[in-house]
């Protein structure tokens, strides 16, 4: 393809890019969306009714995918020439859907696929952040919970140098490192708390570490700094023997994540600026 080519083809793209976020809507909550009638315009169908058989076509793919149907295709009407006609509100991923389901010989499909298919793929990867930051504040709260009962455990055992007995547990399961030694591996400054920047795999595997220190030296009625050590020990050692045998990642080598404190402060900041924006619109719509 020559050079003059690839230009006309860019900026093909980038005018039906253009022509695509020029007609998205957004509603209450801030999520973008699409009307059919519009987007039939911009994928140069010529008749609507032709162009509603692709979208009954994209429903049935997406219930088959196991896609909620009415959240994701919302059937509305709007006033043509004062006519109350049919038309759809919908998401990026039915856009994607009739993208895919409508006619591949047509180049404005071709683009859309292109285009949708992106903004698919940024919905997901951002949903995963979600889930895994969700996964991670639970799983933090409950090392918290699960490491006080490992302290109390290890004080009716006689242990005195706490710093120690927790440092035992993480040379068990990471391979001799202390706490201070991870923090340099993983380039945390020194005063990080390093639990708060682990992701979930690697929480979940000091959180199963914890209880089982905590079981046996309670179990066991274990007595002596020293014994309550070896038990801490013992037990992060085992879980990383576990991980190595399921050829998984070795938890120091594991990605170091954004410190969950902070994340936790931003969503709240967000949270508390989204429901002052709510009640400036509430007081509005009360006084109209």
């Amino acid at each position: 393809m020559s050079h003059s080519s690839n230009l006309d083809l860019h900026r093909l793209f980038d005018e039906f890019i253009r022509k695509l976020e020029l007609s998205v809507n957004y509603d209450e909550d801030g999520v973008d969306f699409w009307y059919a009638r519009k987007l039939q315009e911009i994928l140069e169908y010529k008749e609507w009714l032709l162009f509603q058989e692709v979208i009954k076509k994209a429903a049935y793919a997406a219930c088959s995918a196991g896609m909620a149907v009415e959240k994701n295709f919302q059937e509305i009407f709007t006033d043509i020439e004062g006519k109350k006609e049919s038309d759809y509100r919908l998401t990026r991923y039915a856009c994607y859907m009739i993208a895919q389901n409508a006619d591949a010989g047509n180049k404005a499909i071709a683009l859309a696929q292109t285009y949708f298919a992106t903004l698919v793929r940024k919905q997901e990867i951002e949903q995963e952040r979600e889930q895994e930051i969700e996964r991670r504040v639970e799983l933090r709260e409950m090392s918290k919970k699960e490491n006080k009962k490992l302290t109390k455990a290890a004080k009716n055992a006689g242990v005195r140098n706490y710093g120690a007995f927790q440092n035992a547990g993480y040379r068990g399961l990471y391979n001799g490192k202390t706490s201070s030694d991870i923090a340099k591996y993983k380039k945390l400054p020194e005063s990080a708390t390093i639990l708060d920047h682990m992701g979930s795999e690697e929480l979940g595997a000091n959180l199963f570490r914890i209880t089982q220190a905590t079981g046996k030296i309670q179990r066991e009625k274990v007595k002596g700094e020293s014994a309550a050590n070896k038990i801490n020990y013992d037990a992060g050692l085992l879980v990383r023997d576990t991980i190595e045998k399921m050829g998984n990642t070795m938890p120091e080598d594991l990605p170091t994540a954004e410190n969950i404190k902070k994340i936790a402060q931003q969503k709240k900041k967000l949270q508390k600026a989204n429901d002052k924006d709510f009640k400036k619109v509430e007081k509005k719509e009360q006084r109209s």
